[in-house]
């Protein structure tokens, strides 16, 4: 009575249910694990389990699945499963060894669900912590990420790399007269025309509300940046449709190159910040590269700033009178 109460739970247990002799070869399966996999059990039952190896975990995955439980300790983690269809399916998957009076392996009891939904949201959510709803650009952390682990590269090859920071101009006058929803299309058009200019192995970020960033992963000379960055003002000249209506907008661009302008992506973003204010400065809808000269000039305006916040306190100005003749 008790074993016929043991394998009526075993068949009818939600969890997939594997039962296979010590070399892999499968003695049983529940139902679970058909209606979960796709496989009857003749389709599988005298067979190794490898018909559902999806190949997208590698070898050493499934290397170190067998000496875990050929060493008699229970291994868990989650494959990546092959239904008989072809569609993959996330499995959390527990293997135990079943060991004699001896201590010897002669079964290995395999149990497992299908967790796909779970990692699905999780992978989601992994998405959206890195990446902007509205374009589906990178965002700013995922930026910074790509960013260092470049520098890093180039570092190691003596190479180097640029990134552009974009500021589009008086954007918020499409937004205050158009309303958000042309702004937002606006922005997502802008996009992929960035997308555009850049290559494969190059980032195009969304930062903020009207700010972008492109990282160029290898550069060989300042006229190759130029070049993109000149690419990059081309594709303002052409109006951007939206909701029927032609808008014209333009971007102020600042570069900063890995090593001479920085060596770490927080100093980089910074002074091609600092570039992108020069060239706004300049009339807008032009770029340029950071120099010394604009580090000085920073450093003057961050003095600059906080002398102010205590200089009346201070009475540090003085007033003049010039009569106008």
């Amino acid at each position: 009575a008790r074993m016929r109460i043991l394998s009526r739970a075993l068949g009818q247990t939600a969890d997939m249910v594997l039962i296979a002799d010590r070399s892999g070869v499968v003695e049983y399966v529940n139902q679970a694990f058909c209606d979960i996999s796709g496989f009857d059990p003749d389709e599988v039952i005298g067979k190794r389990p490898n018909v559902m190896k999806s190949g997208k975990q590698g070898e050493e995955f499934y290397r170190n699945l067998w000496q875990t439980i050929l060493a008699g300790d229970v291994f868990h983690d989650v494959l990546i499963n092959k239904r008989k269809d072809g569609t993959l399916y996330y499995e959390e998957k527990t293997i135990t060894p079943l060991k004699d009076a001896d201590g010897r392996i002669t079964h290995f009891i395999a149990t497992g669900r299908d967790i796909s939904e779970r990692m699905q949201a999780q992978e989601r959510l992994q998405y959206l912590a890195y990446h902007d709803v509205l374009t589906r650009l990178p965002n700013r952390a995922l930026l910074m990420e790509r960013l260092e682990r470049a520098a890093t590269r180039a570092r190691r090859r003596r190479g180097q790399l640029a990134l552009l920071f974009l500021d589009l101009d008086r954007f918020k006058n499409i937004n205050d007269t158009l309303g958000h929803d042309f702004g937002d299309r606006l922005l997502q058009a802008l996009a992929q025309r960035l997308k555009s200019c850049v290559r494969e192995e190059d980032t195009v970020a969304r930062l903020s509300g009207d700010e972008f960033a492109i990282l160029l992963e290898t550069v060989d000379t300042a006229e190759a940046v130029a070049e993109v960055a000149r690419k990059v003002l081309g594709v303002f000249g052409e109006p951007f449709e939206v909701f029927g209506r032609e808008l014209f907008v333009t971007t102020s661009i600042g570069v900063s190159i890995f090593p001479v302008d920085g060596d770490n992506s927080r100093t980089l973003l910074k002074n091609a910040d600092t570039a992108m204010y020069r060239a706004k400065d300049g009339g807008r809808g032009r770029w340029a590269i950071f120099d010394d000269e604009m580090r000085a000039w920073s450093v003057n305006q961050l003095r600059v700033e906080s002398d102010l916040h205590r200089a009346l306190a201070r009475r540090e100005f003085e007033l003049h009178y010039q009569p106008k003749v």
